[in-house]
């Protein structure tokens, strides 16, 4: 059985380059970007872009920017436990 591929910035850009058909030089220079760079997210020697970056890749690929945001957990943590003995209380 293969292994669930986590969705990760440079996985669905590079998912959303090849589906728009675009080379990683076409899409750097609609983003005005280096092709590098680009290289770079797909690969993941850089995971993450700044805000501005990510927006102009997106509308380079004619998508929505959240179509570039991999999932994010929502459930919430559990609460830490108390370390150390109970304070004794004043009833």
């Amino acid at each position: 059985m293969g292994k669930k591929k986590v969705a990760t910035f440079g996985g669905l850009l590079q998912a959303a380059r090849l589906a728009a058909g675009l080379t990683l030089a076409d899409l750097a220079r609609r983003a005005g970007v280096t092709p590098d760079l680009i290289r770079k997210l797909e690969g993941g020697q850089a995971l993450e872009p700044k805000l501005g970056t990510a927006c102009r890749l997106a509308l380079a690929l004619e998508v929505p920017l959240l179509d570039l945001c991999p999932p994010v957990d929502l459930t919430p943590a559990e609460p830490a436990r108390p370390r150390g003995r109970p304070r004794k209380t004043d009833n």
